[in-house]
């Protein structure tokens, strides 16, 4: 791969110029050129192991982590340094490395997860390389699917009457929430569920950092976010807010060590 990335360099191919129309339509290919884009970071290390390199300083990183279109010459040393391959991070098309690995789903961070087939009635069901915060806000990882985790039918189905295809994993961190959901805990997260109910808990966007708070609709319009723990006062936050508040889901079940 180093060496087509050489190559087309030495070719006098002008890298720098917007992406070729070879690009066009690459969003609708393996999960979106943007996906791509951050899976590959992903996979050579993170942000900071990224800007470290030469190629791609930290503030053009940003930006095609915010969803700027990328240079040629971006794709090129983002290729270099994630060891995935060229054309399938510009176009999506063929595996993701040169050993012909990679051909693994690439959803949207924290789309419905999908449930595959599973023994008897049980279903299979996502779990996140994400954290929501039970504290003060921590910065949402990848929001990519790491790993599946086997349940019962009946519990999701009878016991909590939800859809397998909506539900997704998370882990919990901070102490804001004690006790009901402690540091490390597994939240069971139903996706579709993104009308606030009064009293329950639900994962939230707000301004880059995911929350794992109980809410309280107001009359007025605006949402009070609660904490469990009385150490942390309530805040709201008014439909004018600048940061708008995103709801990713409704929070059923947890899973944690006893402590």
């Amino acid at each position: 791969m180093s060496q087509a990335i050489e190559k087309a360099r030495e070719s006098g191919e002008n890298t720098d110029e917007a992406p070729p129309a070879q690009f066009e339509g690459a969003n609708s290919a393996a999960g979106g050129l943007h996906e791509r884009i951050r899976k590959a970071v992903q996979l050579a290390g993170g942000y900071s192991a990224v800007a470290d390199k030469p190629g791609l300083p930290g503030r053009t990183l940003s930006r095609l982590l915010a969803g700027q279109e990328p240079k040629m010459s971006h794709i090129l040393d983002l290729a270099l340094a994630a060891s995935v391959r060229v054309e399938w991070l510009a176009t999506g098309a063929g595996p993701m490395r040169a050993d012909g690995s990679g051909f693994a789903e690439e959803p949207t961070a924290f789309a419905a997860a999908v449930s595959r087939p599973a023994p008897g009635d049980d279903v299979l069901i996502s779990r996140y390389d994400a954290r929501a915060a039970a504290g003060l806000g921590a910065t949402e990882n990848t929001g990519y699917p790491v790993e599946k985790v086997l349940f019962s039918g009946d519990f999701i189905r009878n016991k909590l009457r939800r859809k397998p295809e909506n539900l997704a994993l998370i882990e919990c961190c901070g102490d804001s929430m004690e006790p009901a959901l402690l540091d490390g805990d597994e939240l069971l997260v139903d996706t579709s569920a993104t009308t606030l109910r009064h009293g329950a808990i639900y994962i939230l966007r707000v301004g880059g950092a995911l929350l794992a708070k109980r809410v309280q609709p107001r009359l007025d319009g605006t949402v009070a976010i609660l904490s469990d723990n009385p150490r942390y006062p309530p805040e709201v936050i008014s439909p004018s807010e600048a940061t708008p508040l995103d709801v990713v889901g409704e929070v059923l079940w947890r899973s944690g060590a006893l402590r």
